[in-house]
């Protein structure tokens, strides 16, 4: 029984080292706000406008990915409580230009590292939820 025992664990193991996650959080759309810009016939202005533009979406996207942080380090804990070793994980926080751009999004990020198996999980965004009964999911299969 022991020996059976130390066997799966060094499986176990094995299968470890081969395993790699990507931890991908998909921030929302910029506000309508920050994607419009009134404009201006005065280049010099139109310029400053842009600018001041630039500075205020950086600052919404700074601030929504550190109210991800929290989310993302709860999602650690449970992977390394399950002996997956921290280095194993790495974190991806991502800005969607528009919510319908989510599927293409997950399928290219999992193409650019590799990724075998999606797992997906919307609780926290209602949008998602409702996309994801069946639509997005069947997206990703297709």
């Amino acid at each position: 029984m022991a020996h059976a025992g130390g066997g799966m664990r060094r499986c176990f193991r094995s299968r470890v080292a081969m395993i790699l996650i990507h931890l991908l959080h998909a921030l929302r759309p910029l506000p309508p706000q920050l994607m419009e810009s009134p404009g201006s016939e005065d280049p010099s202005v139109e310029q400053q406008i842009e600018q001041r533009q630039s500075l205020q979406q950086n600052s919404w996207k700074r601030r929504a990915e550190t109210q991800v942080v929290p989310v993302l380090e709860a999602a650690i804990s449970q992977i390394t409580a399950a002996y997956i070793p921290a280095e194993k994980i790495t974190t991806h926080i991502l800005q969607l230009n528009d919510r319908g751009d989510l599927v293409h999004e997950l399928i290219r990020a999992a193409r650019e590292h590799r990724c075998h198996t999606v797992v997906v999980g919307y609780n926290d965004y209602s949008w998602i939820k409702e996309k994801f009964h069946t639509y997005i999911a069947e997206q990703l299969i297709a």
